[in-house]
């Protein structure tokens, strides 16, 4: 019996629809802002914060504030959801044309969602491996001159 209820644990997981959207991870004590997109909005705080909390994120800008300035000062924030019924081909499309439009709309100084306009200055660029990932630091954007 256990085996079944596991089975249809994971049948109903695996059916369940997938949240892509552009979310963006700011820094209450500097104001400092990361925007990113992902096809799993729903569950990508969790990774994020349990890479984050081990030390291992891969965005070095964003850990080092982490520790210094702990995870009470963090908050993940959902800017635009996709909606479910787009294809896959669609989605990873639209979230692209969706993160952009975040970038211009911060960028021209039309507040987004939550109030975000602007960030703090990062006291590095990112490294290429943040900006290939789709995880920019504000930073990184003004440094290349799209804000």
């Amino acid at each position: 019996m256990i085996n079944s209820t596991r089975k249809a644990q994971i049948a109903a997981y695996k059916e369940r629809p997938t949240l892509a959207g552009v979310f963006a991870v700011i820094c209450e004590a500097t104001g400092q802002v990361w925007v990113g997109q992902s096809r799993h909005i729903d569950t990508h705080q969790n990774g994020l914060w349990f890479a984050l909390r081990q030390g291992s994120s891969p965005y070095r800008a964003l850990q080092a504030a982490w520790i210094t300035h702990g995870a009470d000062a963090f908050r993940f924030e959902i800017l635009d959801r996709l909606p479910e019924d787009y294809s896959d081909l669609r989605r990873k499309d639209e979230l692209t044309k969706r993160d952009r439009l975040g970038r211009d709309r911060r960028r021209n100084g039309w507040a987004a969602p939550g109030g975000i306009a602007t960030s703090a200055e990062s006291s590095r660029p990112a490294s290429s491996a943040e900006s290939t990932t789709g995880f920019t630091p504000m930073s990184t954007l003004k440094a290349r001159g799209h804000i």
